[in-house]
């Protein structure tokens, strides 16, 4: 029963219309890994989330995937005491639109494997549905019958530092990487593997993922539409 219920809950969010197409256009100039990400335009990812404590403290990301529903990872831990910040660039500032929503209910992969990170996905149910702005709308969830081969460009976005070692940034960046890089290195096909991770909670950076990273998405661009890949 809690398979199908997962699987309902995908399919409900799946039928999301106007997705993937963000107001403000993204721009993406090079081919940044996690660290040396580029900052990003604010408001270009609009399905970005921040998975908030009460008190503000950010722990992990997520991707907007309909007006009452945010994509992810198990890994998490998301209960309903946290909060879904929308609408966020940079972190340090007050004067962000930012819509900070309750958390209804959680629903993990019934399947979600801690040991060996597979299977690394929830789903949240907001207590109040999203307003869609210019800065806050859905992602597009891929159907089965997309395929992306080894080797595609895909770009992911979240709050981490720009350069190694260097001290967190405030603001949303991004950065493509190759979906090939790191099967040698034993990583589950469950998970999508894109590069190494090195999350910070301060500003909002296009990552790219070596497992399953922190709840931040990773898009593939398909006939203008981004869809989310993991």
């Amino acid at each position: 029963m809690a398979a199908l219920w997962f699987l309902s809950c995908l399919a409900l969010v799946s039928a999301v219309r106007g997705c993937g197409v963000p107001a403000i256009k993204p721009v993406i100039t090079g081919y940044s890994r996690i660290v040396n990400g580029e900052e990003a335009v604010p408001g270009s990812w609009p399905w970005q989330v921040s998975l908030q404590e009460k008190s503000g403290w950010h722990f992990c990301g997520g991707s907007l995937v309909s007006e009452n529903w945010v994509v992810t990872a198990a890994h998490c831990g998301v209960t309903t005491s946290n909060v879904v910040v929308l609408g966020e660039h940079d972190r340090s500032s007050s004067a962000e639109k930012i819509q900070k929503l309750a958390v209804e209910k959680v629903f993990t992969h019934p399947n979600w494997d801690p040991v060996a990170i597979n299977n690394d996905i929830a789903l949240i149910k907001l207590a109040t549905p999203a307003v869609l702005t210019d800065t806050v709308s859905p992602v597009c969830l891929t159907s089965a019958a997309d395929h992306f081969a080894s080797g595609d460009i895909c770009a992911t976005s979240g709050w981490g530092k720009t350069r190694y070692n260097g001290t967190s940034g405030r603001d949303l960046v991004y950065g493509p990487e190759r979906a090939d890089k790191c099967l040698e290195g034993g990583e589950s096909r469950l998970c999508v593997c894109l590069g190494l991770v090195d999350s910070s909670p301060s500003r909002t950076v296009s990552l790219h993922w070596a497992r399953c990273e922190n709840g931040m998405p990773a898009h593939a661009n398909c006939e203008r539409l981004v869809s989310i890949q993991g």
